[in-house]
């Protein structure tokens, strides 16, 4: 009869026989008796490892036992923030080396390296003619891009690049360069060359060189750029929840996910479903619905507010409601209740509502940034008095607008157009587009080589230039008159100067006739004559800082005043400071990485 033959005599009369028969062994021989002696041991441990070894379905059962105590106890998970943490949010930075084409004689040669050696690869890649030649040409020059994206960035959304000349190039200028297709890649630089991981993203588009005024040196850097909206990304950023060991469980999973899906969905591939899906025992994976793309943090804040396996227990939800409307009474918890509120969904809108009558700002706005995302049109008038009113909220206030699906937030974006503050009149106008607005004031008028140039009514003159995504000149106040001098070069083959009373503009391009356009002493006429002899975004924003310098015009210029979310705001003094936290969310965080702040914390927006 076989030992091993656990179901005829057990375990324990299969280590009792192999016993028996090396005690006789010992007794025959004594030869036998020094094998039996070594092999005594073994034998005995090997009857004992059923005994030594864990038993999974064991180590189940414990889990599944502690589990269900846990749920059933005091202690258990009030909410999913309780039980899991987001992951997969981290903002990424994808790189690459690449080629500047269409430099005016500035370009420079590329020494032997890797550098060259990884560029000459891309180039065949990408099917290039002639990649030798090309690096070998003054109108070309080698550059590192950077592209930096942001949390839940998703397939064929536009990045923009930065663009710097390689240390291995001798270009002398990058300006009015174009960036030939590139692909961007996670780069690591090891033993002499340079390693990339998949495609993240594609890349071309026109630099940008960056106006002297926002230089430490008041000069141009020649050897800097941009690309707005250049890269395109390739794969969506995925948002997951992982459960804690105490929770862990396929169920628990979705059942979690069946209480996301009961407060957020989305339309996917034209169907209506839930955002959350259980993937594993621990693993939930999170869709970001449209409405929240403007801010991924407070959304992955909201499905952590939201009630942990409550959806059949109509009493807890309950209580949550009157508890957190005495949270949102109180400053330091308003944060937390007003998430939970709008966690619930429009039963909370009433308690919501409430809170805007609160002196407090805080308060006041927690509750109307929850109600815009809840479409109540109540929040207009107070995200309207705090953008206007308090800086620190300001970046929210005006997502708040562009968010909320009703008539009232686009006329509010509208009214803030014609404010002094550069923020919240630009600010409007780029939520107006935010929200697809289709009001003829956010459309503008396209020049072909230079990008959008919009008119706003505004008794407050302005001009605000975009270094975000899309080339944009913002002319607040009507027509900006122009008084130019005799002279002025654009670049190095586009002149301008005054001439009768009217703007002359004159190109002059190798093998072409030359050109000349007359302008009216306005802005825009310019800009409309700049584009017409094919003036770039660059030559535009560059002549518009020098215009400011020098004192050809007499309304300010403002590049980028975009409003961004992060700023502190001091409770004790009620005020905003003008410095920017740069504290990372507390959320976008590794599942092994201990939080320093509660997920509920205040520290994702601003320092108290």
């Amino acid at each position: 009869m076989s030992c091993w033959n656990e179901k005829s005599i057990g375990v324990q009369g299969c280590c009792k026989l192999m016993n028996d028969i090396a005690l006789k062994i010992f007794k025959q021989s004594r030869l036998m008796h020094s094998i039996a002696i070594v092999g005594l041991p073994l034998m005995l441990c090997g009857c004992a490892v059923p005994w030594m070894k864990s038993d999974p379905d064991k180590e189940v059962n414990k889990h599944n036992k502690e589990l269900r105590q846990l749920l059933a106890s005091e202690k258990r998970p009030k909410l999913i923030g309780d039980a899991a943490v987001v992951s997969g949010l981290a903002p990424q930075q994808f790189e690459a080396f690449g080629v500047i084409s269409s430099l005016m004689g500035t370009g420079g040669e590329i020494k032997s390296g890797p550098q060259r050696e990884y560029v000459l690869r891309e180039m065949r890649v990408l099917q290039a003619d002639n990649p030798n030649a090309i690096l070998a040409s003054n109108t070309t020059a080698v550059v590192k891009i950077k592209a930096n994206v942001h949390a839940g960035c998703q397939a064929g959304e536009l990045v923009d690049l930065i663009v710097e000349k390689s240390t291995d190039c001798d270009a002398k200028d990058l300006r009015n360069g174009w960036l030939m297709p590139t692909r961007l890649l996670d780069l690591v630089s090891a033993g002499g060359s340079i390693r990339q991981s998949d495609l993240k993203a594609n890349a071309t588009g026109p630099l940008v060189t960056f106006p002297a005024s926002l230089n430490s040196t008041k000069e141009l850097d020649r050897n800097l750029a941009i690309v707005l909206g250049g890269g395109r990304v390739t794969n969506d950023q995925v948002a997951y929840l992982r459960l804690n060991d105490a929770v862990r469980h396929v169920k628990t999973a979705n059942d979690v996910a069946d209480d996301i899906n009961a407060r957020f969905d989305l339309y996917f591939k034209g169907e209506l479903r839930g955002v959350a899906e259980g993937k594993t025992d621990r693993t939930i994976e999170l869709m970001i619905p449209s409405k929240y793309r403007l801010d991924i943090g407070h959304y992955t804040d909201t499905v952590l507010s939201i009630g942990f396996l409550e959806k059949d227990r109509p009493e807890m939800k309950a209580e949550r409601l009157k508890s957190s409307e005495a949270l949102l009474s109180d400053p330091i918890t308003a944060r937390r209740a007003a998430m939970q509120l709008e966690a619930i969904g429009k039963e909370s809108i009433p308690i919501l509502r409430k809170a805007l009558q609160s002196s407090d700002k805080e308060i006041r706005f927690y509750a109307a940034y929850s109600l815009a995302y809840l479409d109540d049109d109540q929040a207009v008038p107070t995200l309207i008095d705090l953008a206007r009113t308090e800086s620190a909220f300001r970046p929210m206030a005006l997502i708040g607008l562009s968010v909320v699906d009703r008539t009232a937030g686009e006329e509010g974006l509208k009214s803030l157009l014609s404010e002094s503050e550069p923020e919240l009149c630009y600010g409007a106008l780029r939520s107006l587009r935010k929200r697809k607005s289709q009001a003829s004031v956010a459309s503008g008028q396209m020049l072909s080589s230079i990008g959008r140039v919009t008119e706003i009514i505004s008794p407050n003159p302005m001009i605000a230039v975009s270094l975000e995504l899309e080339p944009e000149i913002a002319l607040f106040g009507g027509s900006i008159p122009l008084s130019m001098p005799n002279y002025y070069e654009v670049n190095s083959r586009m002149t301008m100067r005054a001439e009768n009373g009217m703007i002359l503009l004159s190109s002059f391009k190798p093998n072409e006739p030359d050109q000349n356009v007359y302008a009216d002493p306005n802005i825009k006429s310019v800009l409309e004559a700049m584009s017409k002899l094919q003036a770039s975004y660059s030559d535009a924003i560059i002549f518009l800082d020098e215009a400011q310098r020098q004192k050809w015009i007499t309304v300010p210029v403002a590049f980028n005043p975009i409003a961004k979310p992060g700023r502190k705001f001091n409770r004790l003094t009620g005020s905003s400071e003008t410095e920017i936290s740069l504290a990372k969310s507390d959320l976008l965080q590794d599942e092994d990485t201990k939080p320093i702040y509660p997920w509920y914390s205040l520290n994702r927006y601003w320092t108290n």
